[in-house]
């Protein structure tokens, strides 16, 4: 992840600043995390983060260890 939680949290908050109050928007973050561990995806949600896309690729592991993440499911639905 090129941006901490609390980095997020300072641009969410600039972009509130400069929007109406009204407008929603989506802030999406993408990183690593293991089967059930909701720590840094609950870290930048706090932050104003709306979703968590989990890297999947190669350099990961192998294939069957990616599909065992990906059939894990999202951070804390292990």
């Amino acid at each position: 992840m090129s941006k901490s939680p609390e980095r997020i949290s300072e641009m969410v908050e600039e972009i509130r600043h400069h929007r109406e109050a009204t407008a929603p928007f989506e802030v999406a973050v993408d990183g690593y995390s293991g089967p059930g561990d909701t720590t840094l995806p609950r870290a930048y949600e706090e932050g104003g983060a709306t979703w968590w896309l989990e890297s999947i690729h190669g350099m990961r592991g192998l294939p069957d260890e990616m599909m065992a993440r990906v059939e894990a499911g999202p951070p804390g639905e292990g």
